[in-house]
């Protein structure tokens, strides 16, 4: 076998490896979570900023944010 063929038989076994890796992960995360959990993902731009709650993250407790 020429260097070659070597390579290109290890980067058919990593292939290989990496799809039932793939495969296996899919069926695991299957078993372990509900459908609903996997298919209905919060949106995070619905309800707007306020819900976040970066403005009262950023702003010191009983400050008004200017830093005086």
């Amino acid at each position: 076998m020429s260097v070659v063929a070597i390579i290109e038989t290890i980067a058919w076994l990593l292939s290989a490896v990496i799809a039932a890796w793939i495969v296996l992960d899919v069926v695991r995360v299957g078993r372990r979570y509900d459908e609903a959990t996997l298919v209905n993902a919060p949106d995070p731009l619905e309800g707007g900023p306020a819900d976040t709650g970066a403005v009262a993250a950023a702003t010191p407790p009983g400050g008004d944010g200017t830093g005086r």
